[in-house]
């Protein structure tokens, strides 16, 4: 932007007076965005955040041919992922700490005080605070980024510590004094909690899991629904993208 010759990528550009360089640099990033790198830098980035590391090549070389036919449009290239047999090959990925907690916090009772089930203070304690990475770079997008074991422990405790604000997502007819606590009724109640916080049912051996334990539950309904709602928030499928 100093004005003077400079030759980037292959093209010269002469020195300019002032009132110029901005057409310059607008002809630089237009050129930069139609470099083939560009096209496969983007694409990687796409593939590394909806299917996983290392990204798939086959993958990045269709949405970088997208990239290139489409203009560079961001929608025509997460259109072209999602008709990938790749991509749904992948095996699902970990929620990253955050959109596990804002998963839980937009299912519950937001009236609640106990809501925000103390997201900021869980986020420090999985070492993903916002904004507390020590690298200009963010934190690291790998799945094994936030998979320890501490990291799981304080997604099950942030989990138990949401569950009043949390079992609103049963329905409050299956949590009322005068409801009937059988067999049913427990796969009523776990059905809501999931497809709440996970979009679709639990799978078999989850599901399962938490019949056995409504089956040992004590106390009234109520109570009875807080520990199965903590139980779906802490099942694997509530951690997976």
């Amino acid at each position: 932007n100093d004005g003077g010759p400079q030759r980037i990528f292959g093209l010269q550009f002469p020195q300019v007076e002032p009132s110029a360089r901005f057409d310059r640099i607008l002809t630089m990033i237009e050129a930069l965005g139609r470099h083939p790198r560009t096209a496969e830098y983007l694409a990687r980035k796409i593939v590394e955040h909806y299917v996983g590391f290392p990204a798939d090549q086959p993958l990045v070389d269709a949405l970088a041919k997208v990239h290139f036919t489409s203009g560079g449009d961001p929608a025509a290239m997460l259109t072209e992922l999602l008709r990938q047999p790749g991509f749904w090959k992948a095996a699902p990925r970990l929620a990253h700490p955050t959109d596990y907690a804002l998963r839980l916090y937009r299912a519950s009772d937001r009236t609640d005080p106990s809501a925000n089930g103390g997201i900021l203070g869980y986020l420090r304690r999985t070492r993903q605070g916002l904004f507390d990475c020590p690298t200009p770079d963010g934190h690291p997008p790998e799945d094994n980024a936030y998979a320890a074991t501490n990291a799981m422990i304080q997604r099950w405790k942030l989990a138990r510590d949401s569950a009043a604000a949390l079992v609103t997502v049963i329905p409050a007819r299956l949590r009322a004094t005068s409801a009937t606590t059988d067999a049913a009724w427990a796969q009523r109640g776990i059905d809501a909690a999931a497809v709440r916080l996970t979009g679709r049912p639990l799978g078999e051996r989850a599901n399962q899991a938490a019949l056995l334990l409504a089956a040992d539950l004590t106390g009234t309904p109520d109570e009875r629904a807080r520990e199965l709602v903590t139980f779906v928030a802490q099942a694997p499928e509530a951690s997976l993208r």
